[in-house]
């Protein structure tokens, strides 16, 4: 039995373009769609009530539409919805790693801020082993026919010094569905020591250094290339810091896939740098993939 793409629903302008995110993407995929929505009692209200009061009423109303639209917009797919009692990150990272894929709203810069204080979204990022994507309110769910993206490039972003066949795969997987070019992007830096005093370095250094990268990344994505020669593959060397090359080089993507390694740290489990980075500021829904 395929696993489902589950969508995390609380009735906020955020968890709706997420659900509507995620129709498209469960359609390109032939998976069902699951909305899940986490009720945790409030202390004022008994555990076992019946309906959890009128908040979880509207919460079951919300959902019940949340499908009914969905369904009307995309014939055939299967919408199944849930309501569960408990610890929001808890029950959402369980129902991630039973996902293909775990869609959740983001509200943008702000919102996921500090991954070791914790929103839901944050926590339930931290904590999945699998791929979860992040969708503000003001993405563009899909085109007219319903593909996630609007026919713009799938960016990903690649450490060459450490290659992760799960984060190509999965951009490659996701340009391939949607029919558009995959832009591989490797943000490097000079050593240094250049940057104490550029003008005594020469510039073919530098250009030699540069071009040593290009090969590198070439390296990289050549397998995925020659395995798949549908496959529209853009090579992108940009030099300057990680993050910022990295969100200019996705200004006009319509998926930016990143990676996260999964360890721990004294604090609890965090995301890196670049990827904290691109969640907070990509206009566009961010897949975050987790790796060894």
């Amino acid at each position: 039995m395929p696993r489902p793409l589950t969508v995390g629903v609380d009735g906020s302008p955020e968890s709706l373009a997420a659900a509507q995110w995620a129709a498209g993407e469960a359609v390109l995929r032939d998976l069902p769609l699951r909305l899940v929505n986490v009720w945790q009692w409030p202390p004022q209200i008994p555990v076992g009530a019946v309906g959890g009061g009128p908040s979880g009423i509207w919460v079951q109303e919300t959902l019940l539409n949340t499908r009914a639209d969905l369904e009307k917009r995309h014939r055939g797919l299967r919408v199944t919805t849930e309501q569960v009692s408990g610890v929001p990150v808890r029950v959402l990272s369980g129902a991630a790693d039973e996902s293909e894929v775990m869609v959740l709203g983001s509200t943008g810069m702000g919102a996921v801020s500090g991954f070791l204080l914790g929103s839901v979204s944050a926590g339930v990022l931290a904590r999945a082993r699998r791929p979860v994507v992040l969708v503000r309110a003001t993405a563009r769910a899909a085109e007219e026919d319903g593909t996630p993206g609007g026919g713009a490039p799938v960016v990903v972003g690649l450490d060459v010094s450490h290659r992760c066949d799960p984060l190509i795969g999965f951009a490659v997987d996701e340009a391939l569905r949607r029919e558009v070019p995959l832009r591989a992007v490797h943000v490097w830096q000079p050593p240094p020591m250049l940057a104490y005093d550029p003008a005594t370095v020469d510039p073919r250094a530098v250009a030699q250094m540069e071009e040593r990268v290009r090969e590198d990344l070439h390296e990289v994505v050549r397998p995925w290339a020659e395995r798949h020669p549908e496959l529209r593959l853009e090579e992108s060397v940009v030099r300057g810091d990680r993050a910022r090359g990295l969100l200019g080089a996705a200004a006009d993507a319509g998926l930016v896939v990143v990676g996260r390694r999964i360890h721990r740290v004294p604090l609890g489990v965090r995301v890196g740098p670049v990827t904290h980075a691109v969640l907070h500021h990509s206009e566009c829904p961010v897949a975050v993939v987790a790796h060894d």
